[in-house]
């Protein structure tokens, strides 16, 4: 069975499962909601205070919050601590047996782990989603924590990420997730919004999303004046999301494996980095050498498409694009820490510290 027949009885598979889970799942969403958030809470149980409260959003949304007198308590440097433990971690996650599958390519690997990623992320349907103007800051927060650590359970899936020394996974983690986090949601957004609606809907979290004039904090979580200072410093950066990435994502409409190879090409460029060993460098060329011949034999056999050189030059672009954006909120990030923006005593737990490198990490810098 070649490597196409292969990748097409997985998904084939995928979908059977998805199917049955979802027929399950019709029954009763408020049971599945829950299990979700609590199979979320045994995972990162040991992040978590006994304090867990019901926090309802200002758009009426239900989250599973870690509150305690309308405070947020998560402690941003532990859950950090623990997603690198976690990406340090050497024991490769296998996916489940497939019948008559007993060999997997690195992008399907990688795609197994996202395809996980993306269902624990995108459990809402899209009339469930809020499309609103005033967005909840502590829901970011937590969709931030919880993607993060869906993040460094997919990655265990890749073969040739777990094969590299834990040291250089740890700064491959930590360079990859600033992109992924930005074009994970906008690809989330058109999975679900769909590619060929001429409105734009970009999701915020998890919960909420927001049109093509974006949107503004909540002024539970910042008074007004501030929420609009928030808003007036990221315009340049959110103008480049929209402009830069969402439509031209939109436009060409990328799959699952696409998007595989876009996150795993950023991932293993590792010419210029200086904090990865050399053999990492090298073995980073060979992956990157390995994906490209994976998409060719995917473009012509599973797609059928042998003209695909137009659709890489726009994932290329994609990229760097993608890279671009990170470095731009980087940038409005430390804009917002210089002002002391971020440090509200109203929303955040007493003692917190701006300068925590959980919440940087969290806030994409």
């Amino acid at each position: 069975m070649c490597a196409a027949c292969r990748w097409n009885k997985i998904k084939d598979n995928n979908i059977d499962r998805k199917a049955s889970s979802s027929s399950r799942t019709n029954t009763s969403s408020d049971s599945s909601s829950a299990a979700s958030s609590s199979s979320f809470a045994d995972r990162t149980g040991d992040m978590m205070t006994p304090d867990m409260y019901q926090y309802r959003t200002t758009n009426g949304v239900k989250l599973d919050q870690i509150v305690k007198e309308d405070m947020l308590i998560f402690d941003f440097d532990s859950n950090l601590d623990r997603l690198l433990k976690v990406v340090r971690d050497s024991k490769l996650l296998k996916p489940q047996v497939v019948r008559g599958i007993t060999f997997y390519t690195p992008l399907q690997l990688l795609s197994i782990g996202l395809s996980k990623l993306f269902n624990e992320l995108n459990y809402m349907k899209k009339e469930e989603v809020v499309i609103t103007d005033s967005l909840d800051f502590r829901g970011f927060l937590y969709f931030g924590v919880k993607a993060s650590n869906a993040l460094a359970e997919a990655l265990r899936y890749s073969a040739e990420f777990m094969q590299l020394p834990p040291n250089d996974r740890e700064v491959l983690f930590r360079r990859i997730y600033p992109v992924f986090i930005n074009l994970e949601r906008l690809y989330s957004s058109i999975q679900i919004f769909g590619s060929e609606s001429k409105e734009i809907k970009i999701f915020f979290d998890d919960t909420q999303a927001f049109g093509p004039n974006f949107a503004a904090l909540s002024s539970s979580d910042f008074p007004d004046a501030e929420a609009k200072n928030i808003f007036n410093i990221y315009k340049d950066c959110n103008k480049f999301l929209l402009e830069s990435l969402y439509l031209p994502l939109k436009e060409i409409a990328i799959d699952q494996t696409e998007f595989a190879f876009l996150i795993a090409s950023y991932m293993f460029s590792l010419e210029d980095s200086s904090e990865v060993e050399a053999e990492t460098k090298t073995m980073g060329k060979r992956i990157l050498e390995s994906l490209n011949n994976e998409m060719y034999q995917y473009y012509v056999y599973t797609k059928g498409l042998p003209n695909f050189a137009y659709r890489i030059t726009e994932i290329s672009k994609l990229l760097a694009k993608a890279a671009r954006y990170a470095s731009l909120k980087k940038e409005v990030v430390a804009a917002a820490k210089f002002f002391d923006i971020y440090k509200r005593d109203t929303f955040l737990n007493k003692g917190f510290e701006i300068d925590s490198p959980g919440f940087m990490f969290i806030l994409g810098s």
